[in-house]
């Protein structure tokens, strides 16, 4: 490559102490690749020690793939064509001869690789791995914390590299339980959709400003056509050899990634032309994925769904679960909105398209190059006082906007409460749960599992269904009331996950709602229904609490649970009326009236009304394909026809139909008044190790371990 002067091109340590991109770029003129860059390790790693009694404990990553193949065929189909056909018609001078043998040379490089990663992708991410396990050896060594999660894009690239980075993890860290995903559901927080409207003509506008009047492609169209105005006929589908050339340019700058020796299609550039491309691809990049002055975050969605996930994770570390890593590997279309939302050194200030490419500018070739990173080291003491280091490209960096607790390190909590701040990350979490018969697999242990795992996912508030005991361990034969340690015992049970408050429902028989909380609970109504025909049999309540200076109103519910209505004399009968679902809706319209619609702008209000309905919504019948007239849609049709309630799930996931049972029926809802629904920020029915509903193994009754429901879990930004 005759641009590369005498340079520790890979290896070399990389800063941008000087912010011109000239500069830069001489010292490494492979910088002019931009995204495609190959990733420049540190030639060293250079670490400030941490402060005294501070030893590292876990990591969490989000890194692009490595180098790679072109995604598309397209514009080196399209470049090809307009040079064979210039060809045909005897346009070509010898050196657009030899051009377009090397444009056909780099279209058959691709024959069937379009995105794979590289070998040198490969061995990018394998170094990356293993001078992080050089860095902190100590995170991967921990007898109690075996367990590494790395998810990845369902990109090839991404799995490819994802798949080399935890290979070489394994072999310097043989004892490590790496598990390894992809799928859908992870890409809700690697890459999630959604952007905000994007001007694409303004920012096409900027850049045909900029590439006009930086660029001349006078010199290099003479050099390859031997009559430039019968060649500047046949660049469709470019408009002029500005975009022909800047397109040309593009295309070339993947050869550093490939293994494959090819000829450098830039050498047909001189160093000035190379350098005025380089302008318009940097601020084209930088716009398209970054966060410049005009595009007001448009990839926002991106970057807060990665760093909620990035908090999430780190909660639960901290907590104690035991996981030493947890690792995501996307595109830079994640990364490079999610380092401009962080307002990292160097990236405090958006900065406008136009002057991307300038002195101080913001240069992709250092912020997004292949294999870029983003790594936070997380620190304890004896005391668990928790510091975390911030590393890009492996590169210790700091927040400006954020003061520093000792050199480069953060106290955890304040890092933790700046992204909050940034991506809308909850500040407030309802945890519902039918927990079965008082959670009566949890009995036998003294409830250490339940407690572990409602404390790992650490609620502000909790509303459980069945809040009593009932039943002795591994039984169906009832306890003796005075044995019972629900629902007296809520208020020991609930401070162990660290809930003061305990609020009891109205009821009238074994199946009480319970509510738990960090903040004061006040009773409005203990709801039982009245005799003799409008009993609420498993009763209900209606609690307020000052949340933020906000008041919330919760309203819990269970109702009947049995296809014959509440004492009916012959239940066959009964049944066959569906009598059932007509006493569950007479039920859902009286805790309704004596609610929510007691209040005339409850729309307006905090309102939340959660439980077991036993009844399945109109809403889920693209699943369940019921008559429309079917009477197991009542309940949910007075809620959703009378009330302002919004279905919480539904709302989040409209094409999805997500069971709330080990069956497969959603009965366990979590509505919410409109005012209280726009301040959600996530809402999922979870599925996960602990709570899989397992079959009691001796068939007793009907009993599941450890429990028959699924947990629901809303995340509110208050």
């Amino acid at each position: 490559m005759k641009h590369i002067l005498t340079i520790l091109a890979l290896t070399s340590a990389f800063t941008l102490g000087a912010q011109n991109p000239k500069e830069l770029i001489n010292q490494n003129p492979e910088r002019l690749a931009g995204v495609f860059h190959s990733y420049e390790a540190p030639a060293t790693i250079a670490d400030t020690p941490a402060p005294s009694g501070y030893k590292p404990f876990y990591v969490s990553h989000y890194g692009r793939h490595g180098s790679r193949y072109m995604t598309s065929y397209k514009e080196m189909d399209n470049l090809c064509r307009i040079f064979g056909e210039a060809a045909d018609k005897g346009l070509l001078t010898n050196e657009g001869m030899q051009l377009f043998r090397d444009l056909k040379q780099l279209r058959e490089t691709h024959q069937d690789m379009l995105g794979y990663l590289t070998q040198k992708g490969s061995l990018e991410h394998q170094g990356i791995a293993h001078r992080l396990y050089e860095r902190v050896p100590q995170v991967f060594k921990q007898k109690d914390r075996r367990e590494v999660m790395a998810a990845s894009s369902t990109i090839q690239r991404c799995i490819q590299s994802m798949a080399n980075f935890q290979m070489q993890l394994k072999a310097d860290a043989p004892e490590l339980n790496i598990s390894m995903y992809t799928g859908d559901r992870y890409m809700h927080y690697i890459l999630k959709g959604g952007s905000k409207p994007f001007d694409k003509a303004r920012h096409n506008a900027t850049l045909d400003s900029v590439l006009h009047a930086d660029f001349n492609p006078q010199r290099v169209m003479s050099a390859w056509f031997n009559d430039t105005e019968k060649a500047s006929e046949i660049l469709s589908p470019y408009k002029d050899a500005h975009q022909m050339c800047y397109r040309l340019f593009y295309e070339a700058s993947i050869t550093q990634c490939l293994d494959e020796d090819i000829h450098d299609i830039y050498n047909y550039f001189t160093d000035d032309e190379l350098f005025a491309l380089w302008e318009c691809d940097n601020m084209n990049h930088y716009d398209n994925m970054g966060w410049s002055a005009e595009n007001d975050n448009a990839l926002e969605n991106t970057s807060t769904a990665i760093l909620r996930d990035i908090i999430e994770k780190a909660d639960a570390a901290v907590e104690g679960n035991n996981r030493a890593a947890d690792f995501r590997f996307g595109h830079d279309s994640g990364l490079l909105p999610l380092i401009c939302l962080l307002k990292l050194e160097g990236m405090e200030n958006p900065v406008p398209m136009a002057k991307a490419s300038k002195e101080n500018g913001a240069f992709i070739f250092d912020l997004m190059p292949m294999g870029s990173n983003l790594q936070l080291i997380f620190y304890r003491n004896k005391n668990s006082d928790i510091l975390v280091k911030i590393l890009r490209n492996e590169r210790e960096t700091t927040i400006p906007a954020l003061k520093t607790w000792s050199g480069p390190y953060y106290k955890w909590d304040d890092l933790r409460s700046y992204f909050a701040s940034l991506c809308g990350y909850r500040n407030l979490r309802l945890l519902y749960w039918n927990i079965q018969n008082g959670m009566w697999d949890g009995q036998d242990d003294n409830y250490d599992r339940f407690v572990a795992w409602v404390s790992s996912r650490n609620p502000d508030i909790c509303v459980w269904c069945e809040g009593q005991s009932i039943y002795y361990n591994g039984t169906a034969d009832y306890m003796k009331p005075q044995e019972r340690y629900l629902v007296d015992g809520w208020k020991e049970l609930a401070a162990r996950y660290g809930h003061q408050y305990v609020y009891v429902g109205g009821h009238r028989d074994s199946y009480p709602q319970v509510i738990t909380s960090r903040y004061p609970i006040e009773n409005v109504e203990r709801i039982v229904g009245a005799e003799p025909d409008s009993v609420v049999t498993h009763g209900a309540g209606w609690a307020t609490m000052d949340v933020f200076g906000k008041k919330l109103n919760i309203v819990t519910l269970h109702t009947w649970p049995q296809k014959w209505a509440y004492r009916a004399t012959d239940q066959e009968a009964s049944r066959n009326a569906n009598e059932g679902d007509k006493y569950r809706r007479m039920e859902i319209e009286y805790i309704c009236n004596h609610t929510i619609l007691t209040h005339p702008d409850s729309a307006d209000e905090y309102w939340m009304m959660m439980g077991d309905h036993n009844a399945r919504s109109r809403v889920d019948n693209d699943f369940y394909n019921y008559p429309e007239d079917d009477t197991r849609f009542l309940v949910h049709d007075f809620i959703l026809n009378s009330t302002p309630y919004v279905d919480v799930i539904k709302d989040r996931y409209p094409k999805k139909f997500i069971s709330s049972t080990h069956g497969q029926s959603r009965i366990d809802f979590v509505y919410l008044s409109p005012a209280l629904n726009k301040k959600v920020v996530d809402a999922s029915i979870i599925y996960d190790s602990y709570t899989e509903p397992v079959r009691n193994p001796a068939h007793v009754s009907n009993f599941w371990h450890p429990s028959d429901h699924r947990p629901i879990i809303v995340d509110f930004q208050l």
